[in-house]
């Protein structure tokens, strides 16, 4: 269970709103870290664009089972248990 409540969907902002569209449209889904970044949709505009390049871009020189194992290792550091 989150401390902060998640923002609903970007209803009661636009801007968050657009940026979750993007989101779902780029990863097929909307996880509760977007929804948590939606109370701030500065914050959300910056971030998402971000960690799109890192995690997503091809033109990264990095071996993907490397980006995995560091993407895992952040998420065991953060003690993230999905």
């Amino acid at each position: 269970m989150a401390r902060i409540p998640y923002a609903d969907d970007g209803r009661e902002d636009p801007e968050s709103a657009h940026m979750y569209g993007v989101i779902e449209d780029t990863w097929g889904r909307l996880v509760n870290f977007w929804r948590l970044l939606g109370h701030s949709p500065p914050l959300l505009r910056w971030m998402a664009p971000l960690s799109m390049t890192v995690q997503r871009e091809t033109y990264l020189d990095l071996d993907p089972s490397l980006k995995r194992l560091a993407i895992l290792k952040a998420s065991l550091i953060n003690e993230c248990h999905y």
